[in-house]
């Protein structure tokens, strides 16, 4: 019995994954991979899943970190290359050494790619200019990005290659610089097309606990923000710069200037948590944090199209007694009423506003799909149907409910009694489930 529980539970899961793969298939991502994780236990598992999103027609650049294997090298040879804050002064006599460092990361990279069945190629892709003196600090051969021969990458991921891009640039001269890869990643994903720019960290990050969240904005199980809208990333780090820790800050710097030119998505994960850059693409239970420039989620009427999505959503609410059944003829017969949020093209939550004549409204039929609870879903529909309340002029809005009245106080809702209700709801009240009732009264000033 608990296999087929098991099996029955993976198959909207199944479904939604197999979305996303016809999705996806054609889009560019470019996936940054922090120094660390080349040591992780991961690693191998994550080089399979790159080569798996390459197999299914996704067109991938990886853009390797190199800072641990140059800090390594250049102890190992006893060269100085000191520290700017964040940013590495080089040297002329540590480029040599950074260069050695980065494509060894980049034919490691190459070397499980192939093992894992993709044809990866390493190659000088990038032209760079150097930073020179900024407050004071001569950055010797470090350096920016300035252009990216983004033809030569398109036609290689056309011939189903995954291009491995090192964080080493050259000017028309031909002298190296150092580059951030982190800023390399960004300017590739917006010149490529990216749909996705992926941020792999080798270290949980650091986002503390006495942050100034937006409107709206939640944390996820693991403590990261789990997605904002441009407006909202750059109201919380200017609220917040200071309380975030490196690199996360940086990350959503540069996850904001990505999306700001064009990029959809930006993520950032935690790449030692096993699987987390393939749940984060083919599910919308990721871990990690997300910035988008699109509408990834909105709440829209309901469609006669949507009722068997509906009934999905609600069948576990219903086996657990917190919602009443509802065939599809009654739904679809009530259609009008209900709205739906829809992420990503699925849809992941309903609910009903049902109108009484005394000039009340119900709200009814609350559910959200269980692996999105955690984030908000529930409250923004809630939220929605009170401001359609308040457009459609009711009085009031009620509800009736067994198991979830500390959720729907925590929303505003008072407690009230059958009195509260319009006639026809009380002649229809079950005395055996005794539902509690609740009651929100609408300002029309807002609700």
């Amino acid at each position: 019995m608990s296999i087929e529980l098991h099996e029955k539970e993976a198959v909207p899961a199944l479904r939604e994954a197999l979305g996303y793969v016809a999705r996806h298939r054609g889009e560019v991502f470019v996936i940054k991979l922090e120094s660390g994780l080349l040591e992780a236990p991961v690693f191998q598992s994550l080089m399979r899943d790159i080569a798996s999103l390459h197999r299914m027609g996704i067109r991938v650049v990886v853009v390797p970190g190199s800072r641990r294997q140059i800090d390594a090298m250049l102890r190992t040879w006893e060269v100085e290359s000191p520290m700017a804050g964040e940013v590495r002064v080089t040297t002329e006599e540590a480029m040599p050494f950074v260069t050695l460092a980065a494509f060894d990361v980049c034919n490691r990279i190459m070397t499980h790619l192939a093992e894992s069945g993709a044809n990866a190629l390493i190659g000088n892709w990038v032209k760079a200019r150097g930073l020179g003196v900024l407050d004071g600090v001569d950055y010797l051969l470090t350096g920016s990005v300035q252009s990216l021969r983004t033809e030569i990458l398109r036609q290689l991921m056309g011939q189903e290659f995954v291009p491995i891009v090192p964080n080493i640039g050259w000017n028309s001269a031909g002298r190296p610089y150092n580059v951030s890869s982190t800023q390399l990643a960004m300017e590739l994903a917006v010149q490529l097309g990216a749909s996705k720019l992926f941020f792999l960290c080798d270290e949980k990050p650091q986002v503390g606990p006495d942050l100034v969240l937006p409107e709206d904005v939640e944390r996820g199980d693991g403590g990261m923000l789990s997605s904002l809208n441009l407006g909202q990333a750059e109201e919380f780090l200017a609220t917040n710069a200071s309380k975030i820790g490196q690199p996360y800050c940086d990350y959503l710097r540069r996850a904001l200037e990505a999306c700001r030119k064009g990029v959809r998505r930006t993520h950032i994960l935690d790449g030692q948590e096993d699987g987390a850059l393939l749940r984060e693409i083919f599910s919308q239970d990721g871990q990690g944090t997300m910035v988008f420039a699109n509408e990834y989620d909105h709440i829209r009427r309901a469609e006669v199209r949507d009722v068997p999505d509906i009934l999905r959503i609600q069948e576990p609410y219903v086996a657990q007694g917190v919602l009443l059944p509802r065939t599809a003829e009654q739904i679809e017969a009530k259609i009008g009423d209900y709205v739906v949020h829809e992420a990503d093209g699925f849809i992941q939550g309903s609910a009903a506003l049902h109108p009484f004549p005394d000039g009340s409204a119900e709200v009814a039929a609350v559910a959200v799909a269980e692996h999105l609870r955690r984030f908000g879903v529930g409250r923004k529909i809630v939220q929605f149907l009170l401001q359609k309340a308040m457009r459609m002029g009711y009085d009031k809005v009620f509800l009736l409910t067994t198991q979830t009245s500390d959720w729907f106080a925590d929303l505003g809702f008072e407690r009230g009694d059958l009195a509260d209700l319009p006639q026809d709801k009380v002649s229809a009240y079950d005395i055996k489930r005794r539902s509690l009732v609740f009651v929100r009264t609408i300002r029309r000033s807002g609700v």
